[in-house]
């Protein structure tokens, strides 16, 4: 996989790609903003520690149907090949968007010179409706 290729993507909807709504910083989080942080912490683990089964058993129908564990399996391989292990977070944020909460993580890797996001997308029954890795963009408003 080449660097400038390093989009892995999987969003089961247009929740993402409608207009961002904006972000609370982490630090100042309401109840529900602090239970979706800790979950997106959770799963973002998860993931890293490998625990696949454990991750799809928290997906909504439509994430366990377009992403089962054995792709989950190659998207982590594949990640771990290109980025290696992450190795500072840079910021943490949870937003409300079309009725999710998503978590959004930006990080640097050991093997990736840039920044990296890693968002959830958190419905209300707390199951995972969206999920991905790709180079960080910037925030609505940020140059």
């Amino acid at each position: 996989m080449q660097p400038t290729t390093l989009v892995v993507a999987l969003v089961l909807s247009t929740l993402l790609l409608a207009a961002p709504a904006a972000a609370q910083p982490a630090d100042d989080p309401s109840a529900a903003d602090a239970q979706a942080l800790e979950t997106g912490r959770r799963l973002t683990a998860e993931f890293y520690r490998g625990e696949l089964e454990t991750l799809v058993a928290g997906f909504s129908t439509e994430m366990r149907e377009s992403m089962p564990v054995e792709q989950l399996a190659a998207m982590r391989r594949s990640l771990q090949e290109t980025l290696g292990d992450e190795i500072e977070i840079l910021d943490e944020q949870i937003r409300s968007q079309q009725g999710y909460s998503v978590y959004r993580r930006v990080a640097k890797f050991e093997k990736h010179d840039g920044e990296v996001e890693v968002l959830w997308a958190l419905r209300v029954d707390g199951k995972v409706g969206g999920f991905f890795v790709r180079r960080a963009l910037p925030e609505l408003g940020e140059e």
